[in-house]
């Protein structure tokens, strides 16, 4: 990979410029102004001499040679990153730049760039972060000596910084952890902060000994580079993740190396950066019922306008899209989930459901708290612990891309509900999320989490627990190294959470089976009976009922179908509809599924193992800070 030249950059022509307005019903960042924004970048990288293990006399040479080659490559990736938006005409001087610094310097150098007179000038800010280190978690911030900063107290400035109110403020981190093994909400300020964590053991940030650079960085600025004239941010974060799900490694073909984490986005305009285009009006669209009409007119063009029939199709096409809950078309690449995409509850239909029915309280300051747990056995894993004849094992996976591919899902998946669930006021930090861990690291992960002192805010517990591998069977737990875990022992922890007494535990179960011909289960359907508790405990999973597995959607689908219907219902419905209910939906989406070759067929079959039916759990989503409603038990209610 070379240093970026603005040449490479596609630049926006003023037609398209118009184009976008009109497509987007005017609901586009101004980013065509005099100055396109202002760049701001904070370094924290420490060399061998600097991390406190690998200082030590029995720290391995090899391993310093390591550390030495990551910090080179991520230097290029900051050179890289600092040409690219000098080439799309954001300014960045000397003073704007820092490293190695401590927390508090940080904090000092975000107030001071943030407190300038001339930032009122520009149109958006971006703000780049770089930390690595030995043993850094990915998406976290850390300081020069390792210390972990606050991100969220960093987030806070960026928000009220008056200079840039009402504008695009973008946050990219990029946090490397330099073992040469990896463990591996939508607001309203116009604020976008976007990362990436790894999906390789090798980490997502080595693209191969004659590489440079970063899989996560050169991802997005190869996708900057060819897309930002014509896309959006949010967009081209999901063109990044095709990227880092489908990386070309060497020597190794095409894999999953890393996954982009959308840790915060606005959904009140879209933001597109228009390269190229400087000190061009912002376009105005045309008011329609208006006496007389109103016509476009802006970039010199004062003929163009859009037809009254054009804008009233486009608002019946969107009205059309909203009412849909039934599933969606399949052969369309399914996207990650955006606040915008969840039907919101009203306090009216809040007020509605608290007089007819007996729910738990779920409008509390803090929604919820969701834990996520991911064990994928990749074909290395499962010939290290067999012969070292791998013919018979490649042959059952069929080919290595393929395992790959699954993967690949897998991370689709945990990308979508912890999505979903952050939308919908759900807490999820770094630390909650865990993948390829032990039986033993699985069992203190859930147990320290679930003794928090802080966990008593929260109004419900979700824990999501992925698990794929080679013959591995629906609706059953397994860790890193293909060894199942006993369900009663996972469950019976939860049950006894003292902080979650009394509050919803939902745990959702998706077990990916790698051979190329899975097992159905359709005998069981008739015999599978839900487990009825007092625990407030629910618990869901799905069995595949076709041959393929219910977890290929397509060859150019993400996601499988128990986790994409799920999200799908959950958008849809649960502003209105108990979580049983919404299950049974999910059900009919798993009946009713359209296949990559435009069939409808019933791929897999959900499962309720457990649930409580002494309330009825509802989501309201949009819904916090509400006081409970608490109904006189009437005659009426009664019988209901």
């Amino acid at each position: 990979m070379q240093i970026v030249k603005k040449s490479e950059i596609v630049c926006c022509t003023e037609e398209q410029l118009t184009d976008i307005y009109k497509s987007r019903l005017g609901k586009v960042n101004h980013m065509t102004g005099k100055k396109k924004g202002k760049l701001l970048l904070m370094s924290n990288v420490q060399g061998p001499d600097q991390s406190t293990a690998a200082s030590s006399e029995n720290f391995p040479s090899y391993k310093t040679d390591f550390i030495n080659q990551c910090r080179s490559r991520m230097d290029f990736d900051l050179t890289s990153l600092l040409q690219l938006f000098k080439g799309i005409k954001y300014e960045t001087r000397g003073s704007d730049i820092k490293r190695h610094i401590a927390g508090e310097d940080m904090r000092e150098f975000l107030a001071e760039q943030l407190d300038k007179d001339d930032n009122a000038t520009f149109d958006s800010l971006v703000v780049v972060i770089f930390s690595g280190g030995y043993r850094y978690t990915p998406g976290q911030i850390y300081d020069k000596d390792g210390i972990e900063v606050e991100r969220e107290e960093l987030f806070e400035m960026i928000r009220r910084s008056t200079a840039f109110k009402d504008k695009p403020k973008i946050v990219i981190i990029h946090t490397c952890n330099f073992e040469e093994l990896e463990k591996t909400e939508s607001n309203e300020d116009d604020f976008f902060v976007v990362s990436s964590q790894p999906s390789t053991k090798n980490g997502p940030w080595v693209i191969g000994e004659e590489m440079n650079g970063s899989y996560f960085i050169q991802a997005l600025i190869h996708v900057f580079k060819n897309m930002a004239h014509e896309k959006s941010f949010m967009e081209m974060m999901e063109e990044v993740n095709k990227c880092l799900t489908s990386a070309m490694v060497p020597g190794k073909g095409q894999q999953s190396v890393a996954e982009v984490l959308i840790l915060e986005h606005s959904d009140d305009k879209d933001l597109f950066f228009f390269p190229g285009l400087i000190d061009i009006p912002e376009v105005q669209l045309p008011v329609f019922g208006w006496p007389d009409g109103a016509e476009l007119d802006c970039i010199n063009r004062p003929n163009v306008s859009m037809a009254k029939e054009t804008y009233e199709t486009e608002q019946y096409r969107q009205m059309a899209i909203e009412n849909i809950n039934d599933w969606p078309d399949l052969t369309t690449r399914l996207k990650i989930v955006k606040k915008s995409d969840i039907k919101m509850c009203s306090k009216e239909s809040f007020a509605k459901i608290c007089e007819s029915r007996q729910v738990y309280d779920m409008t509390g300051k803090k929604k919820g708290k969701c834990l996520s747990i991911s064990n994928f056995q990749c074909i290395q894993q499962r010939t290290d612990e067999t012969s070292t004849d791998t013919t018979q094992l490649t042959e059952k996976y069929n080919t290595m891309s393929e395992a790959a591919q699954c993967e690949s899902v897998l991370d689709f998946d945990k990308t979508s509900i912890l999505q979903l669930f952050k939308h919908m006021q759900y807490e999820s930090k770094g630390a909650d999320v865990i993948r390829d861990t032990s039986r033993d690291d699985m069992m203190q992960f859930l147990e320290q989490h679930l003794s928090k002192d802080d966990n008593a805010i929260f109004d419900s517990l979700v824990i999501v627990i992925f698990s794929g591998g080679y013959d591995y069977k629906p609706g059953h737990v397994y860790d890193k190294d293909g060894i199942e875990i006993n369900t009663e022992v996972l469950f019976e922890m939860i049950r006894q959470s003292p902080a979650f007494k009394n509050k919803p535990k939902i745990v959702i179960i998706s077990t990916y089976d790698l051979t190329e011909e899975t097992h159905v289960f359709d005998e069981l359907a008739a015999v599978q009976i839900p487990k009825i508790n007092t625990d407030d405990l629910f618990v869901v999973t799905a069995k595949p009922k076709t041959k393929k597995g219910p977890w290929i959607i397509g060859d150019e689908m993400n996601g499988s179908y128990f986790i994409q219907a799920f999200v799908h219902v959950f958008k849809k419905m649960a502003h209105e509809k108990s979580f049983q209910e919404m299950m049974i939906e999910v059900g009919d989406c798993l009946q009713n599924a359209m296949v990559a070759d435009h069939r409808k067929e019933a791929v897999a079959e959900i499962f309720i193992l457990e649930q409580c039916e002494e309330k009825e759990l509802f989501f309201f989503p949009g819904l916090s800070g509400v006081p409970a409603i608490h109904m006189k038990v009437t005659v009426k209610s009664f019988v209901k």
